[in-house]
């Protein structure tokens, strides 16, 4: 699959949004940024893929499924995945151990939003790795590895129960904002982000936000 790009109108209409606020490049509160998105990026890895909205690049490598070693396995019948988040040193956050604590917790949400999709029970005794690498930061990074990791779990052909795209939401001035940058997001009261699954009969299935 090749570098596509994709040109689309307002995601989303809901009463109370004003399609007369102008955001940071003159977007409208409900419309996303430009999104450019392309697989096998890394030939070493089973499944590989890379998402960038403007200045928000994310690229993601899954290793697997791999056979579990050492330890009793036997009783094991769900693949464990296990997932590791990284920046680039000038995307970086200033303090060190605040930046652990928000790797450590989105690396906990990506792992639940990928246990949810993919079907851990057809790949027992085994464990599957998934490498999160943001190489630039301007907003939405989480929801881009989530998108991004989805993208290669089907590059690595892991059975998957749907696709998963997501979103982040944030909220200022009054407002919704689709896909806020870092800045919008810094102002916003509150920032979420919302997984959607696969469309099935026609609409797409919204999860509850979780707040970030």
């Amino acid at each position: 699959m090749g570098l596509r790009e994709f040109d689309y109108g307002p995601l989303v209409s809901v009463e109370g949004g004003s399609e007369e606020t102008i955001r940071e490049r003159k977007r409208q509160w409900n419309e996303l940024r430009p999104l450019f998105m392309r697989t096998r990026m890394v030939s070493q890895a089973a499944g590989s893929s890379y998402i960038e909205a403007e200045n928000s690049k994310v690229i993601c490598s899954v290793s697997g499924p791999l056979a579990l070693t050492g330890g009793r396995t036997e009783a094991i019948e769900r693949a464990k995945i296990s997932c590791y988040i990284s920046r680039t040193k000038f995307c970086g956050l200033e303090d060190a151990e605040l930046e652990k604590r928000a790797t450590t917790e989105y690396e906990g949400i990506l792992c639940r939003a990928l246990e949810s999709i993919v079907r851990v029970e057809q790949y027992p005794k085994s464990t599957i790795e998934v490498h999160v690498l943001v190489i630039e930061d301007d907003g939405s990074t989480l929801p881009a590895a989530i998108t991004c990791a989805c993208l290669a779990l089907a590059d690595a052909k892991i059975e998957l129960r749907e696709l998963m795209a997501c979103c982040s939401v944030a909220y200022a001035n009054g407002q919704l904002l689709l896909d806020p940058t870092l800045g919008e997001a810094e102002k916003a009261k509150s920032p979420r982000f919302c997984p959607l699954q696969q469309a099935r009969r026609g609409y797409l299935s919204l999860r509850c936000p979780i707040l970030c």
